[in-house]
């Protein structure tokens, strides 16, 4: 019970803390709204859902055995949420108007695959807590519980960009929040190096 209860202190703590998919979910929500930002949220929970899978059937032990391969992913995805803070900083639509479109299930779903923070934690996760005695039951365990607690931080996210787009009353203040948003998503790189 209390393997079960450190294993879900670690990934609540992991996936309420600021990170890429969490700024990038409060962007959306100051931007877009609930509604338009779910078909993101729902691409995070996807695709780290089948990524961690992936990773506990033993794609984790190809990145041990060949840490060039970690540093490709490392570059790979910095760069990409660069790209990310870049673009996040540029926008300037108010509440999503013009030409600007939240970020779909798909692209959400396909930048865990390159998101280095996700594959940092879910690298711990398997070398921690997983079992190899059953190894499906166990993945499978771990998915649902990512999901599960990964949830209610991506809304919280969303719910904090929802509130601060209430007090946004002009262009101008929307622009410098988003430019805002894109610095921290940018310094958020530095973190993945240390």
């Amino acid at each position: 019970m209390t393997h079960l209860f450190s294993f879900y202190l670690l990934v609540f703590t992991a996936m309420i803390t600021p990170g890429p998919n969490n700024l990038l979910t409060m962007y959306s929500g100051l931007n877009f709204g609930f509604k338009r930002t779910f078909p993101f949220i729902l691409g995070v929970l996807f695709g780290s859902g089948i990524l961690l899978f992936v990773i506990g059937l033993g794609l984790g032990s190809l990145f041990e055995s060949l840490p060039m391969l970690k540093t490709i992913m490392k570059v790979a995805g910095s760069l990409y949420i660069l790209f990310l803070a870049l673009k996040i900083a540029l926008m300037s639509d108010v509440k999503g108007q013009g030409r600007a479109s939240p970020i779909s299930f798909w692209a959400a779903a396909l930048f865990q695959w390159v998101n280095p923070k996700v594959w940092i934690f879910f690298l711990t996760y398997v070398s921690i807590f997983h079992v190899t005695s059953n190894i499906w039951a166990n993945t499978l365990i771990l998915v649902v519980s990512i999901i599960i607690l990964n949830f209610p931080c991506l809304m919280i996210w969303t719910f904090c960009g929802k509130q601060i787009q209430k007090i946004m009353h002009n262009k101008r203040q929307v622009k410098l929040l988003n430019r805002l948003l894109g610095l921290v998503l940018a310094m958020s790189v530095l973190l993945l190096w240390k």
